[in-house]
Formats: C-alpha cells, structure tokens, sequence
C-alpha cells in the first residue's frame, strides 16, 4: 500500500510536465521494488542481486537523459533502497553515500526542476530518501516478522533437543553406569560358590537398582535448565531499533522540508526572522509530539494523548495562512498519529479526511504558488499520495515493530511450552520403560537373597531373569531420549545371545544379516526371549529370523513348555499381537508336546515404508 501511494504520488508530480510521456517510466521503476516487497518468489534475488541491481540503475538513469529537467524528483531513490537490502552493510552504505551524490550530480546536469535552488536541492534529497527508506524499511521489518514466525517451531524444536540431550548425558551417567554394575554382580552372583557370597552380590545389585530407579524418577528435577533463549544468530531486538531510527530519519526529513518550504519559499519573498523562529519551533514540537505518539502500543498510549492530538492538528496547520499549501507536508504526521492513537475503525476516516481535504486546502490556498488548475489539481493527488504513502509508513513501522516484540514474546512462550512438555515426555517414558525394570530388578534381587541356600535352581532362575532385564533396560536409556521408544532388531538380537548363555541355554540363531530395522519384529523378538527366560524350563531356544518373498518371518522355538505355559495367552503375547497387528502383521503359537514354537510375520510393504521412513 506504501509502495502503490508513492508510485501515485510520483505519477502525478508535483512540477508542471511538457506532455505524460515520463508516467510509463515511473511506473516500470516501481515493479523491481514491488517484486522484491512483495517477497514472491525472491530466489533470483538472492542468486543474481548484481543483475536485479544493474536492471534498477538502468531504468534509474536512462529517464535523466529522456526527459532531463523534466523528469521525477526522488524515485532515483528505490535503487538506494534496493541497494540498502541486497548488499553488505559495509558495501550498502557508501554505495547508498554516492548514489546521493550522483542523484545531485544528475540533477545539476541536467538542471533543477524548479527556484530557489535551496528550495529544490532540499526536496530532491527528501524525495529520495523517503522512496529509499520506504523499500529499506518496511521490507526490512516485514521480513524481520516472517523469519521471526518460520523460527517458532524451530526454537522449540531446538529446546527439545537440548532437553534430549541433557536427559541422555544424565541417564547415561547415573543409570547406565549402574546397570552395568547390576549386571557384573549379578553375573558374579551366578558364578558364587557359596550362598553367603550370593547374598552379598545380588544384595549390592539391589541398592543399585534401587538408586538408578531414584535417579530416573528425580530425572525433571535433575536435569540441567535450558540456557536457550533467543534465536541463534539474531543480534538482539532488530526491529525496534530499526523502526526507530528510520521514523526519526522520515520526522527529520519532513521537518527539513517544512522548514525550507517556510523558510524559503518558492516565488515569494523571504519571511523575516521571527517567522523563521516560529517555524523552528513549531517543527521541533511537531517532531516531539509525533515521537512520542509512536512509542504507543496495543496495551499503552502516551497520557492526555486527545490533547497532543489536537495540539498537533493545530501546529500542522499553523502556516497555512500565511505560506499557503506548501507548509502542510505536516499533516502526513497528523494521520499517522492517528492510526496509532485511535482505537477504533474511525482513525481511517481521519486519514481519508486528511489525504481528501487536501485537494481543498490547495483549492483554496490563501498564498497560491503560480499554478493553473489543472496543476494545482495535480500537486494536490500528489501531495494526498505523498502524505498517506508517509502516513501507512510510521504506522508501519509501529505495528511492526509491535509484531516483532510480540512473536519474540511468543517464541519464548512456545520455547518454554515445549520445554515443559519435552521434560514430562522423558519423565514419563523414563518411569515407564527404565523406572519399572529397575525396581522389577530391585525386587527380583531380594528374591533371589532370599531363595539362595534353600532353592538354588529357583534362585539361579530368578537371577538370569534380572540379569536380562538390566540388559534390556540398559538398551532402553538412549531410547527414552529419543522421539519415542524404538526397538533395534541387532540390538534385540545381541541381548538375546548374551541373557541365554548367561541362562546355560543352548541358543540357535538364524538370522538374516540384511533385515531391515523394523521396530514391532525387534518388539516381538524381546518379549519372546524374556517369556522363555521367565515362563519356560528350556534347556535349547532356536532363533530364526529371515526374509522370504513378501514376508519378513521370525521363528522363536524353545524345548520348555510347562502347564503354566500351556494355558490361555498371557499379556505379553496379547502385546505382540497388538504391535503385529499394527504393521499388518500377524503372530502364530504352536505347542508340540515339550517343544513351543512362536511365529510373527510382516507383509514387505510394511517393511519397504518403515524402511523408507527410518531415516527422516
């Protein structure tokens, strides 16, 4: 909308012109800019700025020599603001620096557009500055706010992961390390020779089950807090600083021009010194008060702010009697003000009524400037254009600048969010997965001190099944760090070997080397070696694992069935079932006298998807 209001105020120019010729110009000026503003498609933008850049000064210099003094006062200045964007801050300002002085130089050339030279050198400088800081900083601002929301998840993604990180550090050194110490007292246990020395061991193994389970539930409070607060790489609060030091260099600007438009008036006499004082201070005042109508916010307006309001109406117009139309570039501060200050749809009412009454004010200027109608007609669109495009820009710069602070306020809110919810998951998963085993070790142990000397074989029995547990729990710590609880067919695969040695069973495994990692057969394969080690009296389990045609099958045999395990299924098959189940698979028992066979399968299409998805 700023952009649509300059190119209007530019394509109805303030300075009389032979025929129309130079519009088609103006315009095509403005559709670089436009594209770069708009952010569409900006890639080649980012790949050939050079090019983009050298198009712009073309179309910027070319009218110099077409039109010479008759062409347009400060649209020059959309390649400075293009300039600002797209180069480095150490190139971008003296590149801005000598744009200034060839603009000057070219108007010199080619002769000012009108007298007094004071007059005119002062407004080709506003003019161009204005366009520039119009492109440089409502671009600017506006993609500050979009890469401030495209970072919302990334922050809070970036907390989850430092969470993560810190849950796997700490679980790794308190409860890994004292699984491993589990499993060597319990290993040694095994190969005790006395049952006071069995006590002993399998005692120790308790305590540290006990403190590893203390130290999974004290695993929120543990852990380290997160020292991430703001976006990696952003050098504090861009936009207000931003905002604030264009909307003083637009007051200043506007401010420079009133005075020279009062000050230095074109085809009139100077006024006296008294008339040069007042119009100081009325342009600090004006400065001040719109100054401090900017700092408003949605939850803050500056006190008796209808006052300042009104004060500030009054000094817009208080030269239009004497110096005419030309001493109310002020009025765009009225508006903007305005927008700011008004909580209501009504505040653009009061910016129409300022941009539509000046085509009137202009009519009836009471000190014309020697113009035909038509000409004053022109200078007026002009001038309404001018003063809404620097309306919408100091409002601009306001709400955005609001925007920021508040998507800054909210990155923080959803950082602190997903934090909260990250630490909860891990707690959660941590007592689910590593808290229960612990203390189902912790209570096996004492079970274990308590049958050793009076039913060794028991004894035995309940410590290889606590034995396998630490080792399944200890499977599990990076896994309760991870997105979810996952399953490793190699891991599943490698605790199996090591928990039936330790149990003296004799163990066959057929296993395919090229197996995808498919987390519900890695499931499978874990609950039926624990139902062997806890519900059977095998002496010999067979594993085979394979991939035939579209299936992917795994075989679980041992020679242990007992009345207990002959009945109807417990929960760890209704468990596989569900996990099988989940993957379009399917899970078979069998019982052949003494010998129970297990048998899960896999249709390859849900392997080739889980495969496919596993690294994302």
């Amino acid at each position: 909308m700023v952009l649509a209001c300059a190119m209007l105020g530019r394509a109805f120019d303030a300075f009389p012109h032979p025929d129309a010729a130079y519009v088609p110009f103006v315009l095509a000026m403005y559709v670089l800019p436009a594209w770069y503003a708009s952010g569409w498609r900006r890639g080649p933008w980012m790949r050939r700025p050079g090019v983009l850049l050298a198009a712009q000064a073309v179309l910027t210099v070319v009218p110099f020599a077409i039109f010479g003094t008759h062409w347009v006062g400060g649209v020059s200045g959309l390649l400075a603001g293009l300039v600002l964007l797209l180069l480095p801050s150490r190139a971008a300002v003296p590149a801005y620096a000598l744009l200034v002085g060839l603009e000057i130089a070219l108007w010199l050339v080619v002769g000012l557009p009108y007298e007094p030279r004071v007059n005119s050198v002062t407004w080709l400088l506003v003019a161009f500055a204005n366009q520039s800081l119009i492109l440089y900083g409502l671009s600017r601002l506006a993609d500050h706010v979009d890469a401030l929301d495209a970072d919302r998840d990334a922050l809070a993604g970036l907390e989850v992961t430092q969470q993560r990180l810190a849950a796997t550090t700490h679980l790794r050194e308190t409860v890994q390390t004292r699984l491993h110490r589990i499993a060597e007292r319990i290993e040694a246990a095994l190969d005790a020779g006395s049952a006071e020395r069995t006590r002993e061991l399998i005692s120790e193994a308790g305590r540290s089950a006990r403190d590893a389970a203390e130290d999974v539930r004290r695993l929120v409070v543990d852990l380290p807090e997160s020292t991430l607060r703001v976006r990696p790489g952003r050098p504090g609060p861009v936009a207000p600083r931003l905002a604030r030091a264009i909307t003083v260099a637009m007051l200043l600007l506007f401010a420079a021009q009133y005075l020279v438009n009062v000050i230095v008036p074109v085809a009139k006499p100077r006024p006296g010194v008294l008339v040069d004082l007042a119009a100081v201070l009325v342009a600090a005042v004006v400065v001040l008060l719109q100054l401090r109508h900017s700092t408003t916010t949605e939850n803050h307006r500056p006190g008796a702010w209808p006052l300042t309001l009104a004060l500030l109406a009054a000094l817009c117009l208080a030269f239009y009697p004497t110096t005419g139309a030309s001493s109310l570039n002020f009025l765009a501060f009225l508006a903007a003000s305005g927008l700011l200050l008004i909580r209501h749809w009504s505040r653009w009412l009061l910016l129409g009524a300022v941009v539509l009454g000046l085509p009137v004010l202009a009519l009836a200027d009471p000190a014309p400037e020697p113009r035909t109608l038509l000409e004053t007609i022109t200078w007026a669109t002009y001038a309404g254009a001018t003063v809404a495009a620097a309306s919408l820009l100091i409002f601009g710069l306001a709400r955005l600048t609001q925007t920021a602070a508040q998507l800054e306020e909210v990155q923080e809110q959803i950082a602190a969010a997903a934090r909260v919810r990250e630490r909860l998951r891990l707690a959660r998963d941590a007592h689910d997965k590593l808290g229960l085993g612990l203390s189902t070790i912790g209570l096996k142990t004492d079970l274990v001190a308590a049958l050793a000397g009076q039913d060794r074989a028991r004894s035995r029995r309940e410590a290889i099944q606590a034995l396998h547990l630490a080792r399944l729990v200890a499977t599990d710590v990076d896994a309760v760090s991870g997105d979810r609880v996952t399953f490793s067919v190699a891991t599943e695969v490698a605790t199996a070997r090591q928990s039936l040695a330790a149990a003296d069973l004799r163990a066959e495994f057929d296993v395919d080397p090229d197996l995808p990692d498919l987390d519900a057969v890695a499931a499978v394969l874990r609950e039926a070696v624990t139902n062997v080690l806890r519900h059977s009296r095998a002496t010999c389990c067979r594993i085979r694992l394979t991939r035939t045609g579209e299936t992917i099958t795994l075989v679980v045999t041992n020679d242990g069935v007992t009345p207990a395990t002959g009945g109807e299924p417990g929960h760890g098959l209704t468990n596989m079932s569900e996990r099988l189940s989940a993957v379009h698979g399917s899970l078979n028992t069998r019982i052949d006298g003494e010998e129970f066979t297990l048998t899960a399968m896999v249709p390859s299409a849900q392997i080739r998807a889980v495969s496919q998805a596993l690294p994302a």
